[in-house]
């Protein structure tokens, strides 16, 4: 029993050690940072043995960006899927309020929007400037998307802060 209790209180001094280490704010963000950096090379496998480490999959930079994020933005289609089959949070904004189906929408990844409506992302968040997916497609002239976009719900009529529609966007072009 006495041989217990000594590595029973190691153990907990350890943890303790341990404990203050992990949750100090420049680790956390270390290990985000390294996470959405492996996305954002498309390094697959660092991916996943980061997340196999128990790092958060919607784990976040200084920015408010996931790896989903990251991945989107550089159109790697297959990383998009591995976070998304590890739960990513297709919903999930950034500082700015842009969802990673905005910016798919927005730089013309036509097959990542039909994967992230295909799983019911919310085609109708609006960011911090009340700029919808489908402004976004229209105001870059991507037809292919906005069709999916309206085929799956995206409103119209939405208006962002200056009262601007996606149709206004698109006669601008």
């Amino acid at each position: 029993m006495r041989h217990f209790l000594t590595v029973f209180s190691v153990l907990i001094m350890n943890l303790g050690i341990y404990g203050a280490y992990f949750t100090q704010p420049g680790f956390t963000q270390n290990i985000s940072n390294e996470l959405i950096s492996a996305a954002e090379g498309d390094d697959i496998g660092k991916v996943r043995a980061l997340l196999k480490k128990g790092i958060p999959v919607d784990a976040v930079n200084e920015d408010g960006w996931t790896a989903l994020m990251k991945a989107v933005y550089e159109g790697y289609e297959d990383m998009v899927q591995l976070l998304i089959a590890q739960g990513a949070d297709v919903d999930k904004t950034e500082n700015a309020g842009w969802t990673a189906l905005m910016m798919a929408s927005q730089f013309g990844h036509t097959a990542i929007v039909r994967k992230l409506t295909a799983i019911g992302a919310d085609v109708n968040v609006k960011n911090n400037a009340g700029t919808t997916a489908l402004m976004l497609a229209a105001v870059n002239a991507q037809e292919r998307i906005i069709r999916i976009l309206m085929d799956t719900g995206a409103d119209n009529n939405a208006r962002d802060n200056q009262a601007k529609t996606a149709h206004m966007y698109a006669t601008v072009n």
